[in-house]
């Protein structure tokens, strides 16, 4: 039994197929393509892209918090911890100088950071990401 409420996903059965360029043609050009466009365009080895940089903000960077920090954080932005001995050993082992809070939602209101990384306990993570 068939709804009549319900479409299919499937899109008509007609060719999308265009006279003016053939398969052949547009691999030929799209191989090409590396050799004429400058290396500033394409992403070159070596040369960072604008997204490459993504800065982060630890919560909580006691045990598994500053495990994160070390392992998947490569430009740490901001640290937050309530236990500020906690937060200034771990700020400490960083190569440069970051801004260290006991409040989570001071650091949330910076806008130069790209994502959080949340180690605190369990039942404070929800209330964190919102």
């Amino acid at each position: 039994m068939s709804n009549p409420d319900f479409q299919s996903s499937n899109p008509p059965k007609e060719k999308f197929t265009s006279p003016s360029i053939s398969r052949r043609t547009f691999l030929a050009g799209a191989a090409v393509a590396p050799m004429i466009l400058p290396s500033g365009v394409l992403a070159a080895p070596g040369r960072p892209g604008a997204n490459d940089r993504i800065v982060t903000g630890h919560i909580g960077v006691g045990g598994k918090g500053t495990g994160n920090m070390k392992n998947i954080s490569e430009h740490v932005g901001a640290i937050c911890d309530v236990d500020s001995l906690q937060a200034e050993k771990a700020a400490a082992a960083l190569d440069r100088r970051v801004p260290i809070y006991s409040d989570y939602r001071h650091m949330l209101e910076r806008k130069d950071l790209d994502g959080v990384v949340i180690a605190s306990p369990d039942h404070w993570h929800a209330l964190m990401m919102i």
